[in-house]
């Protein structure tokens, strides 16, 4: 793995992000747990009040339209998902709800914050009497929901109304923890975890950005949406692309869903899209892009768009 600017930080300090680029997604009503369950890559009937899931939504064709990380939430459930795809995404979800009970809408009271660095737990131990951790993943504490991500980097995720979050900003101020931008993303795509934006609505199927190894889709429970295809794709072996990470310089605006090409030795051939971009510093920046797996034999990257790009490969933790 690579030492980036993000890594150095976040090794002697502690930060917080508040991640406006988040959304908090509500399911409520009668029907809630059916209708999730015929919709979602994982089994509802595995969720808990003591930790939250990693999951897609798909299409009836097996193609993801966002990915969501699930909890339970009051007598219902709620999940976090991008920003820019909340619209498209909920109203697909809620194209089969005519006849169901259920309710699906983005809460705007509630504010997200990201916590993470060197002390981590020790500093929100000061304001929290319990935490969540690997064996209780989700907890609430004070009206505060706080989700628990793994990985070489903990980190929480605090989901709280705007009198709270003032409070927690200022208590984490005082303690000289200051606001770092875009971490929390850096954070993401170190852990493998693939980040969606609206223009890759309906592209991929979840194997492609690699949820079955990041326990995000259960190859046992019964039908939902696009489960034809993905289980066709697992029994069968059909995976032909995989999500990687890249990291590089560019000179230019990076758009989702851009070529990138490999160099073989002779040419430059095509071997995959973009599909979140980040920006560490300068020119330098992170891509997570979907790849032909057996067209990478080099490691030598350029995006398509600009020949004088370089990337390389960017390792993740599983």
């Amino acid at each position: 793995m690579k030492k980036i600017y993000f890594d150095k930080l976040l090794k002697n300090k502690c930060f917080f992000e508040i991640l406006k680029k988040w959304s908090l997604i509500k399911v409520f009503g009668l029907d809630s747990t059916q209708y999730l369950q015929s919709h979602i890559t994982i089994d509802i009937l595995n969720l808990n009040n003591k930790k939250h899931m990693l999951c897609a939504n798909c299409n009836s064709h097996g193609k993801v339209q966002s990915v969501l990380q699930l909890f339970n939430y009051k007598n219902g459930y709620a999940y976090i998902q991008r920003k820019s795809i909340c619209k498209i995404q909920m109203n697909a979800l809620k194209k089969y709800s005519v006849f169901s009970n259920v309710t699906i809408e983005e809460d705007n009271n509630y504010f997200l914050l990201g916590i993470f660095g060197k002390y981590v737990r020790t500093i929100l131990s000061l304001y929290f009497c319990n935490l969540p951790h690997s064996k209780e993943s989700i907890i609430f504490d004070k009206n505060i929901i706080i989700l628990w991500f793994g990985g070489s980097n903990e980190r929480f995720l605090l989901i709280l109304k705007k009198k709270k979050l003032e409070e927690i900003k200022l208590f984490l101020l005082k303690k000289n923890i200051l606001n770092l931008k875009n971490a929390w993303s850096y954070l993401h795509i170190k852990s493998g975890i693939p980040i969606l934006e609206y223009e890759v609505f309906n592209k991929f199927f979840p194997q492609e950005i690699n949820l079955d190894l990041l326990e995000g889709i259960n190859f046992k429970k019964g039908c939902y949406c696009g489960q034809e295809m993905i289980s066709k794709i697992h029994f069968r072996n059909l995976i032909h692309k995989r999500l990687y990470c890249l990291i590089g310089t560019t000179n230019f605006k990076i758009n989702i869903f851009s070529f990138i090409e490999i160099y073989d030795g002779y040419f430059w051939k095509k071997v995959g899209n973009i599909i979140y971009s980040l920006h560490i510093k300068d020119n330098l920046f992170l891509i997570q892009c979907v790849l032909y797996k057996k067209k990478l034999n080099g490691n030598s990257f350029r995006i398509t768009t600009d020949i004088n790009s370089k990337f390389s490969m960017f390792k993740y933790n599983y």
